[in-house]
């Protein structure tokens, strides 16, 4: 499949999901809980000392999602700063007010509690 080309043949009118520009900031700020906290999953990947080449591997991965050292380039930054481009100004990530918020479903935190959990192990 070349995606390009499906992005260009695609027809924003036809679009099952986001059928309204409302339906795409809902949609987005349902994915939030999870991309907001993007790395998470991988955090505890590595401790000071000496690391094989799988903790080394993990460290990179890490890495990128940290943005590289750049806070620009941080995954959840990235995705904050889409949210912002649409008008959504969620309370931070890491407060109750956000774990709290009305406007998220309970569902919306299932994949980012998931994949923070996967970082215990």
């Amino acid at each position: 499949v070349n995606l390009s080309q499906a992005g260009l043949d695609n027809d924003p009118m036809n679009d099952p999901v986001y059928r309204s520009r409302d339906d795409m900031i809902y949609r987005n700020r349902q994915l939030g809980p999870f991309n907001l906290n993007d790395g998470l999953w991988i955090s505890r990947c590595c401790t000071a000392g000496p690391i094989d080449e799988v903790h080394a591997m993990l460290w990179g991965i890490l890495d990128d999602e940290m943005g590289n050292g750049n806070v620009n380039h941080q995954h959840g930054q990235l995705y904050l700063e889409l949210l912002h481009s649409l008008g959504d100004y969620p309370p931070p990530a890491n407060s109750y007010a956000y774990a709290y918020d009305p406007t998220l479903l309970d569902e919306a935190f299932t994949q980012a509690g998931y994949t923070a959990s996967i970082g215990y192990f």
